[in-house]
């Protein structure tokens, strides 16, 4: 009976880690950059790798390397997403990024305001998180972004998404992902975030019978973020099969960027990206480019 009991408690304990691949840098955003600082994050070393004002010239003062630790061992950081220069900075040496990570033990997801400040050449940190669920079951992309502000933080997963307050470290929308997604089964890869919107591209169907998952991709309006409109990023009509876009593959990724009202949206399995514009409550396709 022990060694069964035993036995029971070890497959529980490998299936809730196994979950984590620390040793991979793989679905989410590890790294973000703006003007004023960069950040990496490695789950491997436990470690956020920061360089600030990493383009000022070395006769200006050069950049400053940082070096931000994990406060605890047990956490699985998903993406990162840089603020920069904090808005009530004197001197141009705080600031403050943003990261969406999970507790691996319970699989609770949180979100986290990360402060750096410099002092006398040596940088010091300080970590605010909130709990975004009780857990239970791993997120398998949560993406985050902060918008061309620094004001505002955006959590994106399959099953919730939500707005941060920055400065007031508070949650001020909180919504599932049924009054968000109008693509069934959506499974969000990647964002980006401008000022007033955001456009986000994953996997879904809209055949809830079939269930033919499609590449999508969805603009959102940030003030309220319900509703968001998604458009076909492609007409092919191969059937994807689930377990390659639910869960992390390559060459399923995406990626997107927003530059002023254009969106550029890479789909790797297909060597194509495509461009779409802002018609301010939806996106149209304008250009398909296959290298």
């Amino acid at each position: 009976m022990f060694i069964c009991t035993l036995f029971l408690l070890t497959i529980s304990y490998h299936i809730s880690w196994c979950q984590y691949d620390l040793t991979n840098v793989v679905r989410g955003t590890k790294m973000s950059v703006n003007d004023d600082m960069f950040v990496s994050a490695s789950n491997a070393f436990s470690n956020f790798a920061v360089i600030l004002h990493p383009y000022r010239i070395t006769s200006a003062g050069g950049h400053i390397q940082c070096n931000v630790r994990y406060n605890t061992s047990d956490r699985y950081v998903h993406s990162v997403a840089v603020a920069g220069i904090a808005q009530n900075s004197t001197n141009d040496e705080h600031f403050i990024f943003v990261f969406a990570a999970e507790k691996m033990s319970t699989m609770t997801p949180y979100v986290c305001v990360v402060h750096v400040q410099v002092k006398n050449s040596t940088c010091i940190s300080t970590v605010q998180c909130t709990d975004m669920g009780t857990g239970g079951f791993s997120q398998e992309y949560f993406l985050i972004g902060v918008d061309s502000n620094g004001t505002f933080a955006y959590g994106f997963t399959n099953s919730f998404v939500f707005k941060l307050d920055i400065y007031a470290n508070s949650i001020i929308v909180n919504v599932t992902a049924n009054s968000v997604w109008s693509s069934s089964g959506f499974i969000p890869h990647a964002v980006d975030v401008a000022n007033t919107w955001a456009v986000v591209a994953g996997y879904g169907y809209f055949d809830t019978v079939k269930k033919n998952y499609a590449a999508v991709a969805c603009i959102i309006n940030l003030s309220v973020l319900i509703n968001a409109s998604c458009t076909s990023l492609t007409t092919e009509t191969t059937y994807l099969v689930p377990s390659n876009v639910i869960s992390y593959s390559e060459l399923y990724e995406l990626s997107v960027a927003i530059r002023s009202l254009k969106v550029v949206v890479g789909v790797s399995r297909l060597s194509t990206f495509v461009v779409l514009k802002n018609l301010g409550s939806s996106l149209n396709v304008t250009d398909i480019h296959t290298l």
